[in-house]
């Protein structure tokens, strides 16, 4: 019971991490979500970098089979995290959260139209609560009343369908490269790839950016080492349920940290989303 209680702890620590990151995100606007994610990357990859060199584990970096599941792997994760920050500047913190979390339902869909893993009939209730929570969280009447920004909901959207993409793909792979090998080359594409957008958006660094960068690098490193390390240990569907909280996390900064309301349908469509990544998870495991 001891040793439960720890994986679950490190779990929820894990998540309460990668939640702060959209306070940092937002605190450096008007600098583009995309940048941010690129100095965020950078830190990342740094410390992998260190970790890998320190425990003398340069062999795990090599590449070996599934290159190119491997490349979609990185383009999904830099996708959900650019993504993220970039909707997290336009529209508030909770409907951002939310949409990130809609990942369960792209994945289920993609597993029933492939037909790759088996999907039995009790996932078409989750996936229809799920439906419903998306299109509750989004507000339809808000959208058209433009109290909503539209490319803020696409770009939340785009989050979740990557998200969706890079948990596909890293289950792909599982058995060909170990953690460290995979966060390693997943932000060295992501870098690689964002670099252009630090070149086309001239910054003004402070000592206060720098900070606020080492703040989203030192939350996904943390988050992501207590996140993965505890997934070895816990069943997919409990894990799902602690992961949740992160999308509850990022709502509740949002209204202590920068006075953004809740409406109740985003609350009764939270909820629904919430009990569809309970579920689906349950069912896929």
């Amino acid at each position: 019971m001891v040793a439960f209680n720890r994986y679950i702890g490190s779990l929820s620590l894990g998540v309460f991490f990668l939640s702060l990151v959209a306070i940092f995100d937002r605190l450096l606007y008007p600098i583009s979500g995309y940048v941010n994610t690129f100095f965020g990357y950078s830190v990342v990859l740094i410390l992998t970098t260190v970790f890998i060199f320190a425990n003398k584990n340069i062999q795990e970096i090599r590449l070996k089979n599934k290159k190119k599941e491997l490349l979609l792997l990185a383009l999904g994760q830099l996708g959900s995290a650019a993504f993220f920050l970039k909707a997290v500047q336009i529209i508030d913190f909770a409907t951002t959260g939310l949409l990130l979390y809609s990942a369960p339902i792209w994945i289920a869909l993609f597993y029933l139209i492939t037909r790759e893993e088996k999907i039995t009939a009790k996932i078409i209730i989750p996936l229809f609560l799920g439906i419903v929570g998306v299109i509750l969280v989004l507000g339809p009447n808000e959208i058209i009343n433009q109290n909503k920004n539209l490319g803020g909901i696409l770009l939340a959207l785009l989050s979740g369908i990557s998200y969706a993409v890079s948990f596909i793909f890293a289950r792909k792979i599982k058995d060909e490269y170990k953690t460290s090998s995979i966060v390693f080359w997943s932000h060295l594409i992501g870098a690689v790839v964002l670099l252009p957008f630090v070149f086309t958006n001239p910054l003004s660094i402070q000592k206060i950016t720098v900070l606020y960068f080492l703040g989203i690098g030192f939350s996904w490193a943390i988050g992501y080492t207590f996140f993965y390390y505890s997934l070895k240990f816990i069943k997919a569907h409990l894990a799902s349920l602690i992961a949740i909280t992160e999308p509850i996390f990022i709502a509740l900064w949002g209204y202590l940290f920068f006075s953004e309301p809740i409406s109740i349908s985003t609350l009764i469509g939270g909820a629904l989303l919430l009990a569809n990544v309970y579920l689906i998870n349950k069912q896929i495991e």
